[in-house]
């Protein structure tokens, strides 16, 4: 297992390089578009090193409802659909 210490500052020393040449990109000094396309590479590099198999929870039994909850507003059924399915359920 890799301990965050080295590792994590490694990515900040490069991440924080990496955001000191946007910002000189933006004033307009294009000298340092090398050093950040290494940059960049360097920071893909141990981003790949690093992504090891994450703990995931077991997925649960989630019921249409709960679903249905968790979807975008603009997937989710209308008051009308969903009073509709209630008093389907009741018929039945």
């Amino acid at each position: 297992m890799m301990t965050m210490g080295p590792t994590f500052s490694q990515w900040k020393r490069l991440t924080d390089e990496y955001r000191q040449g946007l910002e000189a990109l933006r004033r307009g000094d294009t000298s340092g578009s090398k050093h950040m396309m290494r940059l960049a590479r360097e920071i893909q590099l141990l981003g790949l090193r690093c992504s090891g198999p994450l703990h995931m929870a077991e997925p649960a039994d989630w019921s249409a409802s709960q679903l249905e909850a968790l979807a975008p507003p603009t997937e989710r059924p209308g008051v009308g659909q969903r009073l509709a399915r209630i008093f389907s359920t009741m018929q039945a």
